[in-house]
């Protein structure tokens, strides 16, 4: 990856962070752990990439 590249991904990175911030921001840590898993089981269904090995 290209140095501009790069300093393009952490700008993008750094934007992503703060959207999914404030769109949780009503959960608190439990919260945001259960819809993980709850996401993740339902991609696992989907997708075998997203099923614990």
């Amino acid at each position: 990856m290209t140095p501009a590249g790069k300093r393009t991904l952490a700008k993008r990175r750094g934007i992503m962070e703060q959207i999914e911030e404030d769109f949780l921001a009503p959960l608190d840590a439990k919260s945001r752990a259960k819809l993980n898993d709850l996401l993740l089981k339902l991609a696992g269904h989907h997708d075998q990439r997203f099923t614990p090995s």
